[in-house]
């Protein structure tokens, strides 16, 4: 099949596909035949064939996605792996690094739900997405309804589970946690050198740039080779001087979003 995929039959595709992913919470996991209680639904599993020689293949992959929501003192633990999250939002989203049920056909992500597949395609869409209430213009149609539903609407439906701080994306607020309240919640970790990031898509940025070397695309000015279209775009502003990133307080612009948000710090805000 020659014809491209675009993002239009992409998420008809996916919205086309039905969930069958079931999450099961195992703390108090028992056989209701003998009452033993095996660790994990992989035991019990193993204890229903040899015990009571149930027709069960124990290696067959299902859709089941075991958590244990009983909350310690490092927050929620990952049945598999027993790496601790505050979250359970952010434990759902680290189970796709076990659970690869849904793949990404644009850069091959694995993730455990249709759900997070059908918000992570939003990352590869790209185009002009002006607001119809002011003169911005956006990338992709999510940071655009994240424009509008924050600036516009005055909507911050995301609250931080530790101070009364509220944020209009999960992103966000994951950020918040991150640098003001010092929690670890970067959960896509390189194999390689260990390091983590909020979004697979990072991680997968960050394998393809630092440990494949690869550069692919090139600035047509200075001729400099960068591993992704994202990089390059930055890049660019050093050729064409635009100050995107402007100060609502004093009317400054400035090249890139992190020199706005040092500028920030002068009027007591980050």
């Amino acid at each position: 099949m020659n014809e491209a995929h675009t993002f239009a039959p992409l998420k008809r595709l996916v919205n086309n596909r039905r969930e069958n992913i079931l999450k099961v919470d195992v703390s108090d996991i028992a056989c209701k035949i003998c009452s033993a209680k095996p660790n994990g639904l992989t035991e019990l599993k193993v204890h229903l064939k040899q015990a009571h020689q149930k027709p069960i293949d124990p290696d067959l992959k299902d859709n089941i996605i075991p958590f244990k929501l009983e909350a310690n003192e490092g927050g929620y633990k990952c049945v598999i792996c027993e790496q601790n999250f505050i979250k359970v939002r952010i434990l759902v989203i680290h189970m796709s690094i076990h659970f690869n049920n849904y793949s990404c056909e644009v850069c091959g992500s694995g993730f455990m739900t249709l759900r997070l597949l059908k918000t992570h395609l939003k990352v590869h869409e790209s185009g002009n997405f002006p607001c119809d209430r002011c003169n911005k213009v956006f990338s992709t149609a999510y940071k655009k309804t994240l424009h509008i539903r924050g600036v516009h609407m005055k909507q911050y439906p995301r609250r931080c589970p530790i101070c009364p701080e509220r944020f209009n994306s999960n992103y966000k607020r994951t950020i918040h946690l991150q640098d003001v309240h010092n929690q670890s919640t970067r959960v896509h970790k390189c194999e390689i050198c260990g390091r983590a990031f909020n979004l697979k898509y990072h991680l997968i940025c960050h394998t393809r740039s630092v440990h494949l070397q690869e550069r692919n695309q090139q600035c047509d000015v200075c001729h400099q080779r960068f591993c992704n279209k994202e990089t390059l775009k930055r890049h660019m502003v050093i050729h064409t001087g635009e100050k995107n990133y402007k100060c609502e307080m004093c009317g400054m612009a400035f090249l890139r979003r992190k020199n706005l948000k040092d500028h920030l710090r002068s009027h007591g805000i980050g």
